[in-house]
């Protein structure tokens, strides 16, 4: 096949396979009954597995195309390929980044200008949006680089012909406005530069001259208009001159909005408002948080998730609860409040934002809105009294943000306990020092709380895929390298969510440790000794379980051929005593009772859990 029918097929089909792997996952919340809800759980993983190879062959296939010297013909039907797939919404970090940075060297090479904008733009978006998920500013010094390569040509603005990539000069300088500085904090000190930087361009008379009548600029305008005003969040660590430039912007914006030439539906113009008055001494902390209550309280709709047509408008209402809250949430951290006054605070708004979270559609900005449960509950669980009530919380976040990790959580959950429920009486010293258990007897007598704290361990052990889920999600290709590195990184951004509660304390190693060799010589994270952990066989359990769930799922894993638990059983044999723990095995091949029961937990009584599970996803 040439190139250009082949390339045009692939674009079809890789879209129309993420338009049915988005349209298979939003069936299986609409059968009501058992019967036809199989049914499509079936059909669904037959086609994501035929959607997984297809997609791998063609990628295969664009790869061996890269390996070639391009001619310009084939360098434009490549750039043709990921413009479409970009400005049509199907962003692919894989995808695009193994085609982008071919392009990059070829058309550096030839000096182009309008390409290298794009694609420049392309990779500091894609790079941006796979990171910045993730907690942390770890790959994103790549964005941003991108990013100031594309800022660093803007005198030459006028010369790009094609005023879709034009326009990447702004969205570049809002991406480092904002979200970039709010994650990184050595970005911080440049916010305003970038700010009054880019206020330059549109004002530059070229500019308007040539673009001043298109509708993207004042759009892109706008949103710069309100990036800066999330400098809010950290204006506290930035010097005096710098607070001095926040308060005439937060003041000049709440002019603006006071005479109707702005408006503020994510709350952005308010909440900025309220910092400056506070800097310049104009109001008190208190003040501004019985502001931001009855804002919140009295003033802000719910917003409207079954509307398709206006997702970016219920988005901002989202966020203005959310944003709103958090701030609330760090004024109340001041030492003028006493411990009584914050709960009465907190008892005014906490329901209704932490209501607004859990009725969000798993499918409404699924990124986004992940991130900001994560950063919800880390705000509130300084505020939350108990265990019971923080472990509750976090199970609420996976059960409506991310379905497949709550699955999967349940499994290993019934997994884990049905291997308690019988190693814990056939091999009781090994308990001992669990939950305080001095010999055997206490073991014996506290048995039922250490199954159930074996219970805790499996429902919270994945609680940092929460934070990953456009990568756990994404099974209509293989994962690239970057991918496979960050999904290692999920035990280490479970315990990042958690670490600073003692509370949580029980449950750290096996939510850091859980991916680790029973012999502590493999597995991830590679500084984490689980030898040395005091509850080293309930990591081990939960160890075991994982690989069982993992091993068994024929319907969520659509990578990699489900195996029988006879098969899985030879395998756990082979690596007990070094990977899995050798008397947990034994138990395995010994019991043939136990045997049975994990056999139907894994084959027919998957289906059962799976079936109760999307009907409680639904009922939220």
């Amino acid at each position: 096949m040439e190139k250009k029918d082949f390339l045009h097929d692939f674009l079809q089909t890789y879209k129309d396979n993420r338009d049915l792997n988005d349209d298979l996952h939003e069936k299986l919340l609409e059968k009501n009954n058992l019967a036809d809800w199989t049914g499509l759980l079936k059909e669904r993983s037959q086609k994501m597995r035929f959607i997984y190879g297809e997609t791998e062959e063609m990628l295969a296939t664009i790869r061996d195309y890269l390996d070639e010297i391009l001619t310009d013909n084939d360098a434009e039907m490549l750039f043709d390929v990921i413009m479409d797939l970009y400005y049509c919404g199907y962003d692919d970090f894989e995808v695009m980044s193994t085609i982008a940075n071919k392009l990059i060297s070829y058309y550096e090479m030839r000096n182009d200008l309008d390409h290298r904008v794009f694609l420049y733009h392309l990779m500091g978006f894609e790079t941006t949006e796979f990171y910045s998920r993730t907690m942390g500013d770890a790959g994103l010094g790549v964005a941003i680089d991108y990013y100031q390569r594309v800022i660093s040509l803007r005198a030459h603005y006028v010369e790009v012909s094609d005023p879709r990539i034009r326009r990447c000069f702004f969205t570049a300088y809002s991406n480092l406005i904002a979200p970039l500085t709010e994650i990184c904090p050595f970005l911080q000190d440049s916010v305003y530069d970038y700010y009054y930087a880019v206020m330059d361009l549109f004002n530059n008379p070229a500019v308007q001259t040539l673009d001043g009548d298109k509708p993207f600029l004042p759009l892109v305008m706008a949103k710069i208009n309100e990036d800066i005003l999330y400098s809010e969040a950290y204006v506290d660590n930035l010097k005096e001159r710098q607070r001095g430039q926040f308060i005439k912007i937060a003041e000049q914006a709440k002019r603006e909005l006071d005479l109707g030439r702005r408006e503020d539906p994510s709350g952005a113009v308010m909440r900025a408002y309220h910092k400056a008055r506070i800097l310049a001494g104009r109001m008190k902390v208190r003040e501004v948080v019985e502001e931001q209550i009855s804002l919140i309280t009295d003033d802000l709709r719910f917003p409207n998730y079954s509307d398709p047509e206006n997702e970016d408008r219920e988005l901002d209402v989202f966020f203005n609860y959310h944003d709103t809250g958090i701030s609330i949430l760090k004024y109340l951290k001041d030492s003028e409040f006493t411990p009584a006054e914050r709960r009465e605070y907190l008892e005014r708004f906490f329901n209704k934002v932490t209501h607004v979270h859990q009725t969000a559609p798993y499918h409404f900005f699924t990124s986004r809105l992940n991130s900001a449960s994560a950063e919800w509950f880390k705000a509130v669980e300084p505020f939350m009294e108990s265990l019971e009530e923080k472990r509750n919380y976090l199970s609420k976040i996976i059960i409506s943000r991310q379905p497949i990790t709550y699955l999967h959580s349940l499994m290993v959950v019934q997994i884990a306990q049905a291997i308690t429920n019988i190693y814990l009486w056939t091999n009781p010293e090994e308990f001992i020092g669990i939950l305080g258990c001095k010999d055997i007897d206490e073991v014996k007598k506290k048995s039922e709380e250490i199954k159930k704290y074996v219970c805790d361990c499996g429902m919270l052990h994945d609680i940092g895929k929460c934070l990953i889920t456009d990568v756990i999600n994404q099974q209509w290709r293989r994962l690239c390298g970057e991918e496979q590195d960050l999904i290692r990184l999920h035990p280490e951004k479970g315990l990042m969510l958690v670490n600073e509660d003692p509370q949580f304390a029980p449950y750290f190693d096996v939510i850091v440790g859980h991916h680790k060799y029973y012999d502590g010589k493999g597995g991830y994270p590679v500084a984490f000794d689980n030898t040395k952990s005091p509850i080293k066989i309930i990591i081990d359990i939960i160890t075991i379980a994982d690989s069982i769930d993992a091993a068994t799922d024929v319907y969520c894993r659509n990578y990699a051929r489900g195996k029988s638990f006879q098969e899985l059983l030879q395998e756990l044999t082979e690596r007990a005593g070094t990977r899995y723990h050798p008397g947990i095995v034994k138990l395995l091949n010994d019991n043939t009772g136990l045997q049975s029961h994990l056999e139907y937990i894994t084959g027919e009584g998957r289906i059962e859990t799976y079936f109760a599970a999307f009907r409680e996803i639904i009922s939220l």
